[in-house]
Order: C-alpha cells, then sequence, then structure tokens
C-alpha cells in the first residue's frame, strides 16, 4: 500500500509541476520508462493537459503492452519509442521514470519548449536520469532545495561537473506555484522539475486515502494505541 501511496503522490506531483511549467498548448506525451509510475503519470498529466498521443521507450516490449492495456480508459492512443532519443524528438512534455544510475537522457536531445519531469531515479547522489547538458539548457525547478542538494544526484552531479552551480537549482516549485519565483518565461523555455520526493507529502496523501476509504467504508480501521 505504501508504494502505491507514493506512485500516486508522485504523479500528482509531476502533474502540478507539468501544470505550471509546461505549454499550454495540446500535447504529446513522451514515457521514458513504462512501469506502474508511468500508468499513474498518465492518468495525472492527462488531468491537466490535453494529451493528443503518448510516446513510450521501455527495454521490455512486454512492459509496454501492460502500460497500453493500463491506460487504455483514456482513450489516448499508444505508441512505442525504439529509444529515449525517439520519445525527446516528438513529445512536448517528458517523464523519465526509470532507477537509473547513469544518464539515460542526453540534453543535447531537448527541444525549445519541451517540459521534463525527471522522476524515476531514487534520492542517491550517484543516480541520475538526466546528464549535465540536460541540467545546464534547462530550468531547473525542484520540490525542495535542501534534498535536492543533498539526495539528488541529477544536480550534485552536474555541479561537481560544473554545468551548473547550487543557485541554478534553488527555485522551488512551492515558489513557483505562488508566484515566488518565475518558472516557464517564453513557449522556447525548457522546463525540468527535478522530484526527488518529500515524505510529508507521502504522509498527506495516506491521510486523504483513509479518509476516503473510511467514508466509503472500505478497508478494517485497528486501533494500535495499545
Amino acid at each position: 500500500m505504501g508504494g502505491a501511496i507514493t506512485a500516486i503522490r508522485t504523479a500528482a506531483a509531476s502533474a502540478v509541476a507539468t501544470d505550471h511549467l509546461a505549454r499550454r498548448s495540446p500535447s504529446m506525451l513522451g514515457m521514458i520508462g513504462a512501469g506502474n509510475l508511468a500508468v499513474e503519470h498518465a492518468f495525472a498529466i492527462a488531468a491537466v493537459r490535453d494529451i493528443t498521443r503518448i510516446v513510450v521507450w521501455s527495454r521490455s516490449a512486454e512492459t509496454i503492452g501492460s502500460f497500453r492495456s493500463a491506460t487504455a480508459t483514456l482513450g489516448i492512443p499508444v505508441e512505442s519509442a525504439v529509444s529515449p532519443e525517439d520519445v525527446l524528438a516528438v513529445s512536448d512534455i517528458v517523464c523519465t521514470l526509470t532507477p537509473s544510475r547513469r544518464p539515460i537522457v542526453r540534453g543535447v536531445s531537448f527541444r525549445p519548449g519541451q517540459h521534463v519531469n525527471a522522476v524515476g531515479a531514487p534520492p542517491r547522489a550517484d543516480h541520475r536520469e538526466i546528464d549535465g547538458i540536460g541540467m545546464q539548457r534547462a530550468k531547473v525547478v525542484v520540490d525542495s532545495f535542501p534534498t535536492a542538494v543533498a539526495k539528488s544526484g541529477g544536480v550534485l552531479l552536474a555541479i561537481s561537473e560544473g554545468f551548473i552551480t547550487e543557485d541554478d537549482a534553488r527555485t522551488e516549485l512551492g515558489d513557483v506555484i505562488v508566484g515566488k519565483a518565475a518558472g516557464r518565461m517564453s513557449d522556447t523555455d525548457i522546463t525540468l522539475y527535478e522530484s526527488v520526493g518529500i515524505g510529508l507529502q507521502d504522509l498527506a496523501t495516506a491521510e486523504l486515502v483513509i479518509e476516503r476509504a473510511t467514508a466509503r467504508g472500505i478497508g478494517t480501521s485497528i486501533n494500535l494505541s495499545g
């Protein structure tokens, strides 16, 4: 259950980032990775943007088939891509959803106007999905600056390689939402949401799930107070 809540919360945060950072026009959604987290992202992002097609890359054709079945109720055509670069070549919004240690996305492939949600890499200083050039080319927005400079390999490795500085990763999504910081400034900007994860958001999501399950009489309540 904890994993499901984290997946839902992560996708919801990416959808909020997409709503505030991606262009408003109808969009093609690209997925690099096709597991359960990709399914959750498809539903979440389709709720904030008019998605015309979804293009997906995965090392496993079976996983893409499962993704296509799981998202069928969206009524959005799903196409498979032969490489991450092919996803980037056609997508307006891209979600990277792999537990990658080495960059699976090269910034030279970013296109003007693209928005990227970098989600899959675990919060470890030596794991990243986006290379330093990608971090340099994009307007980087993080969920939490202290967490990003402590745990985001995407940020830390790009800093150590000299592509960006800490100040380049200082913009938090919350500040963009309330207007304290700038996000996308033009249709040609490349924006990148670096998602590391905030535990408090998981707790808030779990509370909502419990409240709604209780209201519907779903599940079993257990008193753990003694």
